[in-house]
């Protein structure tokens, strides 16, 4: 019969060399820590670059798209047959029609409900948000419940370390 795991090291390993182990863990997960932090903070200083010179471009256009609507909005007459301006390789511009569009604003989702409810429409949809802790005692008193993954409780073996680890703490090797 083949051995799954052997064991025989770890069952002679002492409490002291588990803790040596721990330690080892902890300075790697600590420079893990360091190299995710210099990650964000030079993504960051990158983002705020291109940020920066976004902010300038986007000034530029902003302004020249305004002096081209105001020249449609002042020649709309112009636009009348064909609606729009075609230029070849880069695109066109002149009238279309558009769709009308709702944007829900933000927060005033109430308001909204209340005018339904009020006028008998249906401008709101419920959504179903499974309550995680009623789940939890139903499974626990019995059922099965469809469409959960359950875990039962129980021992596990667990690593955790302090959200800023001490390197002056963990001895050298």
């Amino acid at each position: 019969m083949a051995i799954a795991q052997d064991m025989r090291k770890y069952f002679a390993m002492t409490k002291d060399e588990a803790i040596a182990v721990f330690y080892r863990l902890a300075r790697i997960e600590n420079k893990i820590r360091k190299n995710k932090l210099t990650e964000k903070e030079r993504i960051l200083k990158i983002k705020e670059e291109a940020e920066a010179r976004r902010a300038e471009l986007q000034k530029d256009y902003d302004s020249e798209h305004r002096t081209l609507t105001e020249y449609l909005k002042a020649h709309k007459e112009r636009f009348i047959k064909p609606r729009k301006e075609k230029v070849d390789g880069v695109g066109s511009f002149g009238w279309e029609k558009d769709e009308g569009k709702v944007e829900p604003i933000e927060g005033e989702e109430e308001k909204i409900k209340a005018y339904s409810d009020k006028n008998g429409l249906t401008l709101y949809s419920l959504k179903i948000v499974p309550d995680k802790t009623a789940i939890m005692k139903a499974i626990e008193a019995g059922h099965k419940v469809p469409g959960v993954d359950y875990t039962p409780k129980g021992e596990n073996p667990k690593i955790s370390f302090s959200k800023s680890i001490d390197e002056t703490r963990i001895p050298e090797e």
